[in-house]
């Protein structure tokens, strides 16, 4: 069996065993499904190797236009409209099912009409990327997870494994949920695009570190134009050494997982307005973000933790707070850790000895792990109390894009890009692995009355999980399901149950099967962004 199958067979089984309960006996038996039209599959669905890999998280059949679209099976129609110019229907089924109907030229029905099996829901006809009219794409969903559709017409015995799929009757989500949902399957070649961009990215960083000094700034040269492809075909990715430490760690991933089972809190409440801490709060955004003088700085729901809008303050790049631009996010981590020890002395006078929670976005909890190494004494009561803190997607071991940008500031056009671009910086430095900063956050010990919560997106290319997380943490990996995980986090509700519990001093809320194994393969697949070690490497005997 090649490894993409076995990739598929066990996303499959993972998604089918996320979240298991007792048997449904409202389970839909084996000739309870039929495909939506009579034509051929002309393309099979094809589970991706990673989340910016190539795949088809589907199948096409031959349909000719305006050929009738069909139920494949009863259920509730919960997304009925367009999305980038085509007609897409979604059926919700019992078992926690969704069959999706893409690329349709006209829907036959519309959201919360119960329909049957063979009723028709569509014509065929629409158009999309890499679907020109002649086809109709055909989805599976258990849960939030893809799965090879035509698992509905052939063995094994669906009646025997769909109970094993979270338990419930057809449900109607949001309309946004569904778009999400949607276009999580959809977007598989954008985002290969993306990511085979940043792939090949990372792959000449690393092989221009494995060559003697006097030969780098000639390749570094190289990178900085743009000319990277061509050193890509030289690295060998493949190396059985890669590949037993890469299995290695999905490994000890799974069995983590497997062991927080015993901890975890199986009936989290969800960040719904309620509970809370009853503390205020600082939020703290990250780089190249920006806000007006009394605007949010971050596209964040602190409403759905139990803050009142009077709870929520906004961290400020500027000296005397208030409103600040991106550019102001560039200056030095402590110059930034030092205004928010400021900040944090302003909310202590206007409120004696009210606590404060502090949450943290990308560059933001290293600002934020900065000021409580460097700047921050428990016994200074000019400070508020300080207990929770939560970062969320944040670089506490160092940005790999950040230490080949740092890597490309040795060279002259390099260096004048970064200039151009990022006003020189020095965060940029600061983010960097094996930057001072991040060897002191690496090392040191937070103040003992500090509980760090570090939650990651598994899937996220610009902060990999693994750079996320410190030892001592309490760790979290979600799984938001966005072409863009590293901003989506902050509104995945999953994320949002994580900090709840946090804030509350709660048990962390249980992952199921199919998430704890996204969480562990994912870092693996961009494992040539995750671990620049060689880049590192280069960078600590540049500075000697």
């Amino acid at each position: 069996m090649g490894f993409r199958r076995v990739c598929c067979f066990l996303i499959v089984v993972g998604a089918l065993l996320a979240g298991a309960t007792t048997p449904n006996a409202g389970a839909l038996p084996v000739g309870a499904w039929q495909p939506p039209v009579t034509g051929a599959v002309v393309r099979q669905f094809e589970p991706p190797l990673g989340p910016y890999g190539a795949g088809h998280l589907g199948v096409d059949y031959a349909a000719e236009p305006g050929t009738v679209v069909r139920a494949a099976g009863p259920g509730v129609v919960a997304f009925a409209g367009v999305i980038g110019g085509a007609v897409h229907v979604v059926v919700a089924h019992n078992g926690g099912l969704r069959t999706s109907y893409s690329f349709l030229v006209a829907a036959l029905v519309h959201r919360g009409e119960t329909v049957a099996i063979g009723q028709p829901i569509g014509r065929a006809g629409g158009r999309g990327t890499n679907h020109d009219g002649r086809v109709v794409h055909f989805g599976l969903r258990v849960g939030n997870t893809y799965v090879d559709p035509l698992v509905l017409f052939r063995p094994p015995d669906l009646s025997k494994i769909v109970h094993l799929a979270p338990h419930r009757d057809p449900v109607l989500d949001t309309t946004s949920h569904e778009r999400r949902g949607l276009l999580a399957g959809l977007a598989h070649g954008a985002l290969h695009a993306i990511g085979s961009a940043a792939r090949e990215v990372a792959r000449a960083g690393a092989f221009v570190a494995q060559f003697p000094l006097s030969l780098r700034p000639e390749l570094m040269r190289l990178i900085a134009l743009g000319d990277v492809a061509a050193i890509a075909l030289l690295l060998d990715a493949n190396s059985p050494a890669t590949l037993l430490a890469d299995t290695s760690r999905t490994a000890r991933s799974l069995v983590n997982w497997w062991k927080s089972l015993r901890t975890c809190d199986h009936h989290a409440p969800a960040a719904d307005g309620t509970g809370g801490s009853g503390h205020s709060t600082m939020i703290v955004a990250g780089i190249n973000s920006k806000r007006s003088a009394d605007g949010p700085s971050l596209a964040f729901p602190v409403e759905r933790l139990g803050y009142r809008p009077a709870d929520v303050n906004y961290f400020s790049y500027r000296d005397r707070g208030g409103a600040y631009g991106p550019d102001d996010t560039h200056e030095s981590l402590e110059t930034a850790a030092m205004q928010l020890r400021d900040q944090l002395r302003a909310m202590q006078r206007a409120a004696p000895g009210r606590a404060v929670d502090l949450i943290a976005h990308s560059q933001g909890g290293v600002v934020t792990l900065t000021f409580l190494l460097f700047f921050y004494d428990p016994g200074d009561h000019t400070l508020p109390p300080l207990n929770t803190v939560i970062t969320l997607a944040s670089p506490l071991r160092g940005d790999p894009l950040a230490s080949l940008a740092v890597l490309l500031m040795r060279t002259a056009s390099g260096r004048h890009l970064i200039a151009v671009a990022l006003h020189n910086g020095q965060s940029i430095r600061d983010l960097a692995e094996r930057s001072n900063i991040v060897d002191a956050i690496d090392s040191a010990r937070l103040p003992g009355q500090i509980e760090l919560t570090t939650i990651a997106a598994a899937a996220d290319f610009i902060v990999p999980a693994s750079s996320a997380h410190l030892p001592g943490s309490q760790a979290v990996d979600v799984n938001p399901h966005a072409p863009s995980p590293h901003t989506a986090l902050l509104q995945d509700p999953h994320a949002l149950r994580a900090i709840r519990a946090a804030l509350e001093h709660r048990a962390m809320p249980c992952e199921s099967f199919g998430e704890a194994f996204t969480a562990a393969v994912a870092p693996t697949a961009i494992s040539r962004i995750e671990h620049l070690g060689p880049v590192g490497e280069a960078l600590e005997k540049g500075s000697q």
